[in-house]
């Protein structure tokens, strides 16, 4: 006990002290400034998701107008050739054309009468079937508006999924002859986005207005609550610029041509995990080379 006493009114007892009151000053410095790190990386995370769905809405927007254009293109074509009523030659253009691997999964023309031109191949049916084709939502909005149409299509006939059906109209002598269309399956839509390149932790997908994700989510847990939460904010009328889950901010916008919302997201624990390991590793070191500093100084002070 006398030891002990004595030890503690020494010097060595007392710069001891020190050291542990500036090691432990030094740790509560750095993990404040870990987690001070931490909210700013989520921060600028969360900035980068809305100016990244910006970029996806633009070349969303882009991305259409040019099928669009170019749909228009070969109706145009079909139009001053009069191949509406040449079947073979509607069969060549229209396999041509399916064939450029920029454009379309699938085009297809659907005719006044019922007949319809799958990627060139004419499907032939009873009335029955022609007088369902001619009901289908993209054949009777691009005919009443004479104008183009996009359209989502919860299983395509030949393609069996879901798909985007991009129609415009076809005429022959300023009549109306059928419905020219180019399809896009929905799982392909991001694919098809020029310049689109996502980072490793992100997801990007396409939400309804019903709060149905169309694209493919690897976590389906995930999307489930996406789902659920943009349903209850779509029904509560508020703002559908973002919804936070599990903390973690997901940017929406709408896109106008669709009446859809694309959204944006990060894995944020695994990015701020990949960010912060490289800090911890040099906190580490760095923490380590403080306490062999200060041994070094201590053992220099003993022999001094």
């Amino acid at each position: 006990m006398n030891v002990f006493l004595k030890f503690s009114k020494s010097v060595d007892f007392k710069i001891y002290l020190v050291i542990i009151f500036a090691s432990v000053t030094v740790l509560f410095m750095g993990v404040n400034l870990y987690q001070a790190t931490k909210d700013q990386m989520i921060s600028l995370s969360d900035k980068n998701k809305i100016a990244t769905i910006q970029n996806i809405v633009k070349s969303f927007d882009t991305w259409l107008h040019e099928r669009i254009q170019a749909l228009s293109t070969i109706s145009l074509i079909m139009q001053n050739l009069e191949l509406a009523d040449d079947n073979e030659r509607l069969s060549n253009i229209l396999n041509s054309f399916y064939k450029n691997p920029n454009n379309f999964d699938a085009v297809q023309f659907l005719k006044d009468n019922g007949d319809i031109f799958v990627n060139g191949k004419k499907y032939t049916g009873d009335d029955v079937e022609f007088k369902q084709r001619t009901s289908l939502v993209c054949f009777v909005e691009t005919k009443q508006t004479n104008s183009p149409t996009i359209n989502f299509i919860a299983n395509h006939t030949v393609l069996n999924t879901e798909v985007l059906n991009i129609c415009v109209p076809s005429h022959k002598n300023g009549e109306f002859v059928g419905v020219l269309c180019g399809v896009v399956k929905i799982s392909n839509i991001f694919k098809n986005i020029r310049n689109l390149k996502l980072s490793p932790n992100s997801y990007y997908f396409i939400v309804t207005h019903s709060g149905e994700v169309l694209t493919q989510m690897s976590d389906i847990n995930l999307k489930e609550q996406i789902q659920s939460r943009f349903k209850e904010m779509f029904l509560a009328g508020e703002d559908l610029s973002g919804i936070n889950i599990n903390s973690n901010f997901i940017s929406l916008a709408e896109i106008p041509s669709l009446n859809w919302f694309v959204g944006a997201g990060a894995y944020d624990e695994r990015q701020v995990s990949e960010l912060l390991s490289i800090f911890q590793n040099s906190a580490a070191l760095f923490f380590i080379s403080f306490l062999v500093l200060i041994l070094l100084a201590n053992l220099l002070h003993s022999l001094m």
